[in-house]
């Protein structure tokens, strides 16, 4: 809270702080912070790569912090980036919350389009043991 505050105070105009904070708290595992300076960068001008990469920060943050349905809601948008990175994250992501939510058909439909030999990432690999695991 203190240093929401000094950010405010010292940085009216710009959501880079907030955005930079957010990231480093998610990446100490201290997601209801993260969640709290991530939302503070919502209101911000950002498009393109920019926005995808603020919206991929906070859906990971949500989902780690136990709000599910609302990360979903930030991960769908960003499926079909042209960063492969990003796109393969939020499918990944969706796909695990639809299975939870009990839409197996939605996930699986999802971890397939990662379970491709065209495709040598951690998520690829996470999801083909997914889609074994059933």
């Amino acid at each position: 809270l203190i240093h929401q505050r000094a950010l405010r105070q010292l940085i009216e105009n710009s959501c880079e702080p907030y955005l930079l904070f957010g990231i480093q708290q998610s990446s100490i595992k201290n997601y209801s912070s993260a969640v709290q300076y991530l939302e503070e960068v919502e209101h911000c001008r950002m498009e393109g790569p920019q926005l995808e990469y603020w919206m991929m920060h906070y859906a990971y943050a949500l989902y780690m912090f136990g709000e599910k349905t609302k990360a979903a809601d930030y991960f769908k948008p960003i499926m079909q980036s042209t960063n492969n990175v990003t796109s393969e994250v939020a499918k990944y992501f969706t796909a695990v919350i639809a299975k939870a939510d009990g839409k197996s058909v939605e996930a699986d439909k999802l971890w397939g389009e990662l379970d491709s030999p065209a495709i040598d990432s951690k998520y690829a690999i996470l999801a083909r043991w997914q889609r074994q695991a059933k």
